[in-house]
């Protein structure tokens, strides 16, 4: 195994055990996100009158609790909105910096991206090594504007959304740190196929 990946692989194990660590949980929420919207949607639209029905009354004290419940339910529904939001901000900074682990082994290793070997496999029509590279670059510089970031990182996403798809638009997602949606689309929450693509990378 290259010297490097030795180096930094506790590291790189680490990282990718709490990223996958943090989608499973993300998940989880997203979940009980999902239930308690679709529980509320039923619980407003049982609070609607039931005035006309021969059980008034049943109907109304039913409608009442409904739309109690309907107003409990929101606080919950709020803080499960605020925990995804911080759960997706902390996954895409930690696969930013299995990212930054990345490019410094190719910088240590070569200097700069026009001396890197381009990588077992392309990405649609990318080098391994010019995907990685730039998604880096696009993690660390994103809060400036993704419109604003070097035109290879800003070609290299026109190119990824064109081929892959919207979810690297700098368009849809002006100040959003794209490293999570990098590391999916390498399968980099498993450190094999990790390790195989840095090998290639460093040799």
């Amino acid at each position: 195994m290259n010297s490097y990946l030795l180096d930094t692989e506790n590291a790189a194990i680490g990282l990718i055990d709490l990223i996958k660590k943090l989608d499973d949980e993300l998940y989880g929420i997203y979940q009980k996100y999902q239930w308690l919207k679709e529980r509320a949607t039923v619980l407003q639209e049982l609070s609607l009158g039931h005035q006309l029905e021969d059980d008034c009354m049943i109907r109304f004290t039913q409608a009442a609790k409904a739309r109690e419940e309907a107003e409990n339910a929101l606080p919950e529904l709020i803080a499960y909105e605020n925990k995804a939001v911080f759960n997706e901000t902390a996954l895409a900074s930690i696969c930013g910096a299995l990212l930054q682990v990345a490019k410094q082994g190719m910088s240590t290793a070569h200097g700069q991206l026009k001396y890197c070997p381009s990588g077992r496999r392309m990405i649609g029509s990318q080098y391994l090594a010019t995907v990685v590279w730039q998604a880096r670059n696009q993690s660390i510089h994103f809060e400036e504007g993704n419109d604003k970031l070097y035109k290879p990182v800003i070609a290299c996403f026109v190119k990824l959304e064109k081929e892959i798809g919207p979810q690297f638009s700098f368009q849809e997602n002006l100040f959003k740190n794209m490293a999570w949606d990098i590391v999916k689309e390498l399968e980099w929450t498993r450190y094999d196929i990790y390790c195989m693509d840095m090998e290639s990378l460093l040799k």
